[in-house]
């Protein structure tokens, strides 16, 4: 049974999906549960406890007092349920971002100072070929000028 409050919404929400005018874009459950159901029956009460039960359950209340009266309304009018758990263990899923902003920033941080370290190395590179090149350059300018001067 809903209260008032809980028909007036579930009239609303009756009223906009019949006109079309809810979104299909649904979030993920927060929870699902899934059961799976395995039925067994037998018949309850036994005739050995039923005389036991009807003379227990009558004091209760009036209702009771007119719906079990012998034993074919005890059994035709009574339910015992049971409800057991199959396996003792439970699966949780949970989401998580694969890729925070965190992890963003460290990555485009760490490509960044690569990428400086590769142009640090390059420069450096460049500043050692080009003490290479005007050592050569030095060398081969002063033998040309002792080959000047001898000859």
């Amino acid at each position: 049974m809903l209260n008032n409050t809980q028909e007036r919404c579930r009239q609303l929400v009756e009223y906009l999906y019949l006109r079309g005018l809810l979104s299909n874009d649904c979030l993920d459950p927060c929870r699902d549960v899934q059961y799976r159901k395995t039925i067994s029956q037998t018949q309850w009460p036994s005739k050995r406890h039923v005389l036991g039960l009807i003379k227990m359950l009558r004091p209760i209340n009036a209702k009771v007092r007119q719906t079990v009266i012998d034993e074919k309304s005890a059994r035709d009018n009574l339910l015992q349920l049971e409800v057991y758990y199959e396996e003792m263990n439970y699966q949780q899923t949970t989401k998580v971002p694969s890729y925070t902003v965190e992890q963003l920033f460290g990555d485009i941080g760490g490509l960044f100072l690569l990428y400086l370290g590769i142009s640090l190395i390059t420069i450096v590179e460049f500043m050692e070929f080009t003490a290479i090149v005007l050592r050569y350059g030095i060398k081969k300018l002063s033998q040309w000028k002792i080959n000047i001067y001898q000859a």
